[in-house]
């Protein structure tokens, strides 16, 4: 693929750790909500039933102020919380999208090396076809080796 140039991604080396760190803040986040809602409804249910208490209105209260504040709001130790109902299930999600990963760097491999096998000749032209498929083809090649995806 003589002629070929491959412009350097902006991105970085580390970019899918980042977008798996991304993804796993944004599940917490939702479990936090999640977790607010069943809240929200068992101190309905206990102001409702449960004989008025001071004592219980006051945990009640300071529970009310937890589940009114966002993800973003949490202190550290309050999102590790959170980040704990996401790592029960977390190990699935990576395994699946591993796996999708290595099923697309075995398509990529075996397109470049239909490519070979069909001796596709680089003009360098726009118009040409074969030329649009080897970019193309690169292209792929360097996202499989950018991602370090063997397959």
């Amino acid at each position: 693929f003589e002629g070929v140039k491959i412009m350097p991604s902006s991105q970085p080396e580390n970019q899918l750790d980042n977008d798996k760190e991304e993804l796993r803040q944004k599940l917490a986040s939702i479990e936090h909500e999640r977790w607010a809602d069943w809240q929200k409804w068992c101190h309905k249910v206990l102001r409702e039933q449960v004989p008025y208490s001071p004592e219980l209105e006051l945990v009640l209260t300071r529970w009310d102020k937890q589940i009114e504040t966002p993800y973003s709001g949490l202190s550290d130790k309050e999102k590790a919380s959170d980040m704990e109902q996401v790592d029960r299930y977390w190990h699935l999600i990576d395994q699946y999208t591993q796996s999708k990963l290595k099923a697309f760097a075995g398509e990529v491999k075996q397109l470049i090396e239909k490519s070979k096998e069909d001796n596709l000749d680089y003009h360098g032209r726009p118009d040409c076809k074969n030329c649009s498929l080897i970019e193309d083809l690169e292209a792929l090649k360097a996202i499989k080796e950018r991602w370090n995806l063997n397959g």
